[in-house]
């Protein structure tokens, strides 16, 4: 065999092994020369340090992390485009809505019509073929639509989630579409319904509340690049950009956090 090497079994050990082994073994060639002690460090300790009775100091309590969609209550229901169905179809629509905008992009643009016909008969088999052709192309309109171009290309992502400290508020979300470049950072939330605000000053305060806090997160992230938000009104479709100044006014405070 070779130098070193022997057979050995487990017979008689505690290991929890059995059958046969081979060891390895190598004479140290060297001798061991051990590291010169600091005599500092063998100085005698008399006693305890003195401050070791000293009480700690009180750790703030962690805060839990809230979704900007609590920080001013409820939001607005969308009116529902489906006729009187209520606000179940409505909100379906919105999620479905919201599934075709995250995955449709990625998709080739001749393949598109044909890809969202089959997620929407996917999620929604019931759906009339008058309605499903409606959606489809209030969607295929969004994509297709220069202005709309910079949003879902390819310096953006769908569905990014958001976390992060504003304050004595930790917010934690999602935002629809984030679009990132050197020069500009986007966040745009989607929203259906056809109740569309008449100017930016009449968005809903608690769609302001949720864009300003996302912004406000992604300020630490990005200092030096600026933060743009706007809302994506699916059904017009309209692409609305809301002005800092009137953001600034709904900046996340810890009362916001605790009444949530």
């Amino acid at each position: 065999g070779h130098k070193g090497i022997e057979r050995f079994d487990f017979a008689g050990t505690e290991l929890g092994w059995a059958g046969e082994a081979l060891r390895l073994q190598s004479p140290q060639k060297r001798q061991f020369e051990p590291t010169e002690i600091d005599p500092d460090a063998r100085r005698r300790v008399d006693g305890p340090p003195p401050d070791i009775t000293v009480p700690l100091a009180k750790e703030r309590p962690i805060d839990r992390p809230i979704s900007p969609s609590r920080l001013a209550g409820v939001e607005p229901p969308p009116l529902s485009p489906l006729g009187s169905s209520g606000d179940g179809a409505a909100l379906r629509r919105g999620h479905l809505v919201h599934r075709l905008l995250e995955l449709l992009p990625s998709a080739a643009a001749q393949h598109r019509r044909q890809t969202a016909i089959e997620l929407v008969g996917r999620h929604e088999p019931q759906m009339k073929e008058a309605e499903r052709d409606d959606l489809v192309g209030s969607i295929l309109a969004i994509l297709d639509d220069p202005a709309f171009a910079v949003l879902f290309g390819e310096d953006s992502r769908a569905e990014v989630p958001i976390c992060g400290a504003v304050g004595d508020t930790v917010i934690a979300g999602q935002v629809d579409r984030l679009v990132v470049t050197p020069e500009l950072i986007g966040i745009v939330d989607f929203k259906t319904g056809r109740n569309i605000p008449a100017s930016a000053e009449m968005t809903p305060p608690a769609y302001l509340k949720q864009l300003t806090a996302y912004r406000e997160v992604l300020r630490k992230i990005y200092p030096h690049i600026p933060v743009s938000c706007g809302l994506l009104w699916t059904d017009l479709p309209q692409l609305v950009i809301l002005p800092d100044n009137l953001l600034d006014t709904h900046r996340p405070t810890g009362r916001d956090h605790h009444a949530a």
